[in-house]
């Protein structure tokens, strides 16, 4: 792949980004993980760009700020970094785990239109029959529990498929979950659609203090048409009838739930903004805070979907158009007056961003937005076998319930992953804040021979988006920016 210009080894020219916001040119310097504002001479200088109207005086003015911030700060230094490999699994795989991911079927009730399990799409898995056994749900608690990072409370999470529609697995792992030391310690949480939840599994929820997260696309209008169920009938009027229904029993309940938010190219913004502001289950039952959401952007390729480039230009404008109203929003000092949908489209990539590593490069660096296999998360499928997250399909297997983590497997899967992108890595200045990862790697198609360049570009376009946002807040009083200081990378 070759997802950005290769440099010569030997090259003298700053490793950096330079990038234009609003008329204002910035630059990432990778070697120091710097955000930077620049002159525009000086971004001129740093781009090799021929031209420009400037003087002689301005552009020996620049040459001399680049080698004073060459010499004095470390900065516009040239790349030598090494890119290497994760190195092969050492003792510590099975140690240290943090969140164990069940799951406990592979059927669903629903049919969404956007679904990669109902696309055929390469490298995930199809809607299947399989349903995890409450043994192996209790056995993968257990081994989880036992190998659990002892400064983090252990997390399980339960995946689908729909997890409601096999309640018994849920008890299984409460039960195991309480005869185990770490019991009082963990969190359990549901992926859920939720059309699912009756009385019994509000009991349930409500007794173990069970985190939800719901797929919700906002206002029927736009969630049911592409969330139905297996006969196309809408779904989103269960969902809210079935949240009205958990609410009366305990509104504290809010503070466990949240929700994901899929939008595609026939969603208004403004509309779902409005929903989710005033967000109906909430407000009847005096929930003053705003639900908690992630918010995605449907990738409808394998997908029915009849949208067409109209559809998604439609939905670039609106994304555009609220990220210029959230930035204002930021300046004038009226941040959650915005609402939770645009804070969730922009905030997380500025956080994390403003939380990046701000050590230097060093001399070697294994590219790449992985997790550790067997030292992080630990996805458990329904047939027992053991992969680094849930988006992997049927590959990257790492090892069993029956005989524990494979060395070799994760050895090889960090190898692969680096054969494969090293050669875009080589030179790219998002290597330290790339989120490309096991799972883009196995999500690509085989019959494309470019689709790794465009994971590699999407990934740099939004990176740079993120970095526009954070240059331009950084620049803003001291009163508007304030609350990133106050923020936690999830």
């Amino acid at each position: 792949m070759n997802g950005t210009p290769k440099h010569s080894e030997d090259t003298q020219d700053p490793f950096v980004h330079v990038f234009e916001r609003d008329g204002r040119w910035f630059a990432y310097d990778v070697n120091t993980s710097m955000i930077l504002t620049l002159e525009p001479v000086l971004a001129h200088l740093l781009r090799n760009s021929r031209g420009g109207d400037f003087s002689a005086a301005e552009v020996l003015e620049a040459k001399e700020a680049l080698k004073t911030g060459q010499k004095e700060d470390g900065l516009f230094l040239p790349r030598t970094v090494q890119l290497i490999p994760c190195p092969p699994a050492g003792p510590g795989l099975d140690q240290g785990l943090r969140q164990l991911i069940l799951s406990v079927t592979e059927r669903c009730n629903l049919r969404c239109r956007y679904c990669f399990h109902s696309a055929g799409r390469e490298g995930f898995r199809p809607h299947g029959d399989r349903d995890m056994t409450p043994e192996t749900a209790a056995e993968s608690t257990r081994f989880f529990l036992d190998r659990a990072d002892p400064d983090q409370a252990p997390v399980i999470s339960f995946y689908g498929g729909e997890p409601l529609l096999v309640p018994e697995i849920l008890e299984s792992v409460i039960a195991a979950v309480s005869g185990h030391p770490r019991g009082p310690e963990v969190m359990l949480a549901v992926d859920t659609n939720g059309t699912l939840m009756d009385q019994q599994m509000m009991d349930r929820i409500l007794r173990e203090n069970v985190f939800l997260q719901v797929s919700l696309d906002g206002p029927p209008e736009i969630h049911d048409r592409w969330r139905g169920d297996r006969m196309g009938r809408p779904t989103q009027a269960t969902i809210m009838e079935n949240l009205d229904r958990l609410l009366s029993r305990d509104p504290g309940v809010a503070a466990r739930l949240s929700f994901v938010v899929t939008l595609t190219p026939e969603s208004d913004l403004d509309a779902i903004s409005s929903f989710f502001a005033a967000f109906p289950p909430f407000v009847a039952h005096g929930v003053k805070e705003t639900p908690r959401l992630r918010v995605n952007v449907a990738d409808l390729e394998g997908s029915t979907s009849p949208a067409g480039k109209d559809g998604w230009s439609d939905l670039r404008r609106q994304l555009r158009q609220a990220r210029a109203a959230y930035l204002e929003a930021v300046r004038a000092g009226e941040r959650h007056q915005v609402g939770p949908v645009f804070r969730a489209l922009f905030e997380p990539g500025i956080i994390k961003l403003h939380h990046r590593s701000r050590s230097p490069l060093g001399k070697v660096f294994s590219p790449g937005g992985n997790c550790r296999p067997g030292q992080r998360k630990l996805h458990v499928t329904a047939s027992g076998q053991f992969q680094p997250c849930e988006k992997m399909g049927t590959a990257a297997v790492i090892g069993s319930l029956a005989m524990g983590f494979h060395r070799h497997a994760v050895t090889e899967l960090r190898r692969t992953f680096h054969d494969s992108f090293v050669d875009a890595c080589q030179s790219c200045w998002a290597i330290r804040l790339c989120g490309n990862c096991f799972a883009t790697h196995q999500a690509l198609p085989a019959g494309d021979p470019q689709a790794g360049n465009k994971a590699c570009f999407r990934m740099r376009k939004r990176l740079e988006e993120d970095l526009g946002d954070l240059a331009k807040i950084l620049l803003m009083p001291d009163n508007a920016r304030a609350w990133l200081d106050e923020t936690v990378v999830d």
